[in-house]
């Protein structure tokens, strides 16, 4: 942490600033712990999906319009929006906290939205051993709106999909249709 205060004292003192100053006097310690809470995933075990064995339910079990945030690797500024995740059981289920939280995990480490949704993706298809599981991510990038074709309110969307869902357009449609509407 006390590496990380200092990076950011230098950054600071780049920009032209006086990090002894006032109002910058907590900066570097605040910035520090703000990236170790929000960015802990390098450190995190992934959740632990508790799996149930249910024959009877072979219906899409659908988690939408849940928010997330994360770091844009490249810009190292926050991107955030609204997911779902989705899954057929094929005789395993999990709770439903559960598929937000294997999202949520891959959220806490500086990353793309593409590798995100497909890192989710995968950890809910191995926990679950689903016939077919699809993520959806929607997010408005602050790198877009602040720099570069500066687009405040841009919407990126990205989706992955496994099984059924691959196979199934209409199936797939259906989710994305019922993610989009809500």
């Amino acid at each position: 942490m006390q590496q990380l205060e200092m990076h950011i004292r230098g950054i600071l003192e780049c920009l032209g600033e006086n990090p002894d100053r006032d109002g910058l006097k907590d900066t570097p310690r605040r910035v520090a712990r703000l990236y170790d809470d929000v960015l802990d995933g390098r450190y995190a075990e992934p959740p632990i999906m508790t799996s149930f064995k249910d024959e009877n339910y072979g219906g899409v079990v659908n988690v939408h319009h849940f928010p997330f945030y994360s770091f844009c690797e490249h810009h190292l500024v926050p991107f955030q929006g609204h997911a779902a995740v989705a899954y057929i059981p094929n005789e395993l289920t999990v709770g439903l906290s559960k598929l937000v939280r294997a999202f949520r995990y891959h959220c806490k480490r500086v990353t793309i939205q593409e590798r995100l949704t497909h890192d989710a993706l995968n950890t809910i298809v191995a926990a679950t051993q689903p016939k077919g599981a699809i993520v959806w991510a929607q997010a408005e990038h602050l790198c877009m709106s602040l720099r570069g074709v500066k687009a405040p309110g841009a919407k990126t969307t990205t989706t992955a999909y496994y099984g059924v869902f691959e196979e199934d357009i209409q199936l797939r449609e259906q989710f994305l249709r019922e993610v989009c509407q809500s």
